[in-house]
């Protein structure tokens, strides 16, 4: 294993509860983690959600996991964070997905409840190539 660097040093003391170490070893990741969290979401999501507000859930969820996390390497770190981002970014894009199917999905779901069906348009009209 490499030495340990300062970002080791400060994960043991976050580890320990120190939570100043806290402010000080993701200050030194945001804006790195920024620009990562703004092409992860590309345009059509940086549109519905700020970076500031993936960022700030990757940084939560990297402080309730920080636990978890085994240093190995200079830069192991950062890769965990890119990870939490990871989940951050898909779970937000789910979320964009959703509300863009919510409505019709949410008639459908009202149909079925009340005891129909939705009517299904005939496969010619659906796909356009009606006459």
């Amino acid at each position: 294993m490499s030495a340990p660097t300062s970002s080791f040093d400060l994960v043991e003391k976050v580890k320990g509860g120190d939570r100043n170490a806290f402010s000080r070893l993701f200050e030194k990741y945001r804006r790195r983690l920024a620009v990562l969290i703004y092409y992860k979401l590309g345009a059509d999501l940086r549109a519905t959600c700020e970076v500031d507000d993936i960022l700030q859930e990757t940084l939560l969820r990297a402080f309730r996991d920080i636990g978890q996390f085994h240093y190995r390497t200079p830069g192991s770190f950062l890769s965990w964070c890119q990870g939490k981002v990871e989940t951050s970014a898909s779970q937000q894009s789910r979320k964009f997905r959703f509300s863009e199917v919510a409505p019709n999905l949410r008639d459908k779901v009202d149909a079925v409840r009340a005891g129909s069906r939705p009517q299904r348009k005939p496969k010619a009209e659906a796909t356009g190539l009606a006459p």
